[in-house]
């Protein structure tokens, strides 16, 4: 899987970039003023952070 150097560079930007944003995650539950809010939020983080685990 991880034999061609191009699909290694990729796996590997997907998984630092997708784990550097997980703190983010956790600062949105206190930035913002109620649960509902909180709950969107963090929704919209996860498919930012899915997305590059994805490309």
């Amino acid at each position: 899987m991880l034999s061609n150097p191009i699909n290694t560079l990729s796996m590997s930007m997907g998984l630092i970039f997708g784990l550097a944003g997980l703190p983010h995650i956790l600062m949105r539950f206190f930035t913002v003023p109620n649960a509902a809010e909180a709950c969107r939020s963090v929704f919209y983080a996860s498919g930012y952070i899915g997305y590059f685990f994805i490309v």
